[in-house]
């Protein structure tokens, strides 16, 4: 089956519950199977299958019946529409909270969902532990209201930094300054900048615009934690002092 499938004709193509009142009228109302055909537009080959698959299932109410009776099935569907509901719900969750979550992730996810709620899965996510790039497509097309997008990260030591009492620290420090009459050119900002690990794309709520996720984690080099440290010093007037580097490796 091809990923984007195009439906060529509109056999089937039944309001929820629509077979089932087609049924009761038959086996409930004992009207003719004749009548419920041209009343309901379905055929009435179809109609007896139905009537024989729910007489076979027992149902007795409609509200029991949590097996499909007739149309086409879909046997490769893995979750239900509330099990899908739920997943989309958390992903929202964690997007509305700054916490990204990639497409392998999402993935990963299903598959953990899927076996705690004992679903019937394909071999291949039992193989590879996480759901198929078809699974996580069609996902998205049937949740419109997710999307995928690069993020821009965010340092967690710097967004936990810009609080109240930092900024405020500040401006206190420059009213000392401009109270020595210290002119601007002398006024210095030192500053550093660290390397922030690339998240990739992220499945996160449409309609968020401006996305960055808070990440704390370090670049993996070569097995080991890096961190390459730079420091400028600068004036108003754009001086520039003399720039540090310095390379930090764990366990030096």
């Amino acid at each position: 089956m091809v990923r984007h499938y195009i439906r060529k004709t509109e056999r089937c193509m039944y309001p929820d519950g629509y077979i089932l009142k087609a049924v009761k009228k038959v086996v409930a109302e004992k009207q003719k199977v004749c009548d419920v055909s041209k009343a309901t537009s379905i055929p009435k080959r179809s109609i007896l299958r139905y009537v024989k698959n729910f007489l076979a299932a027992g149902i007795q109410d409609e509200a029991e019946a949590t097996t499909s009776i007739g149309g086409y099935q879909k046997p490769r569907k893995v979750f239900s529409s509330e099990q899908e509901s739920n997943l989309s719900s958390y992903v929202i969750r964690a997007s509305d909270i700054y916490h990204g979550i990639t497409t392998t992730d999402m993935r990963r996810l299903a598959y953990q969902y899927a076996t705690q709620e004992k679903c019937i899965v394909p071999l291949s996510w039992s193989v590879k532990k996480e759901a198929g790039r078809d699974w996580l497509s069609g996902f998205m097309r049937r949740h419109q209201d997710l999307s995928i997008r690069k993020p821009q990260a965010t340092s967690l030591s710097r967004a936990t930094s810009f609080n109240k009492h930092n900024v405020d620290s500040f401006f206190d420090n420059v009213e000392v300054i401009r109270s020595r009459g210290i002119p601007p050119s002398r006024w210095f900002n030192a500053d550093d900048f660290t390397d922030v690990p690339s998240l990739g794309l992220l499945v996160h709520k449409n309609n968020m615009g401006f996305y960055a996720p808070i990440h704390g984690a370090k670049c993996p080099f070569n097995g080991a934690s890096r961190l390459l440290i730079l420091m400028f010093s600068n004036s108003l007037f754009g001086l520039i002092k003399v720039s540090f580097c310095k390379l930090k490796i764990r366990g030096i």
